[in-house]
């Protein structure tokens, strides 16, 4: 039995139609994938990080933070790691010259003594990197962090400029109070 022209389109019609209707369902999936792949990209990078006292961390290649301990410090001291995670924010931001990434960390009396165009500086030399290297308690509300700038001009190392930055303790937040170089 020969089958006729017209049902021979009908059944590539309705053949079609299941190609298409499982190519929806298809793409469907996939977009479904790619937001709950986003959403779990989202979670990671939200999460914040909590450096052991020993240990290195940096979020761009030209940052390192080493964190040691003083005889006086203990790896139990909570303030003392929240004090340095807020430092070594507020120094990527000063190394991406950024003041609206560094306003969150800053006090309001050092608010005011930055606008965009002072705190990022002139454009050479600039900061290379920095390494957060030791720190001191003068109190339960205030930190001192020493911190090493890395500079480069021209594209070589030009000079290292070493930096004190005062913390306080506003609220449940460490600030930075004050940064002075020395």
């Amino acid at each position: 039995m020969a089958i006729s022209e017209s049902a021979k389109r009908n059944v590539l019609f309705v053949v079609l139609i299941i190609l298409l209707v499982g190519l929806i369902v298809l793409l469907f999936l996939i977009s479904k994938q790619i937001k709950q792949a986003r959403e779990d990209v989202g979670k990671v990078e939200s999460a914040t990080e909590t450096p052991t006292a020993t240990a290195s961390a940096s979020q761009s290649s030209n940052v390192n933070v080493t964190y040691s301990l003083t005889a006086s410090e203990t790896a139990t001291d909570e303030n003392l790691q929240t004090a340095k995670d807020v430092a070594n924010k507020f120094m990527q931001a000063k190394e991406e010259r950024s003041y609206d990434q560094a306003t969150p960390y800053m006090t309001d009396e050092l608010k005011g003594k930055w606008n965009q165009e002072s705190f990022s500086g002139t454009s050479s030399p600039s900061m290379d990197r920095f390494e957060i290297s030791t720190s001191s308690k003068s109190d339960d509300n205030t930190y001192i962090i020493s911190v090493t700038s890395y500079w480069k001009l021209a594209g070589e190392d030009d000079q290292k400029i070493n930096y004190n930055l005062e913390l306080t303790k506003n609220d449940l937040d460490f600030l930075v109070n004050k940064f002075d170089q020395i």
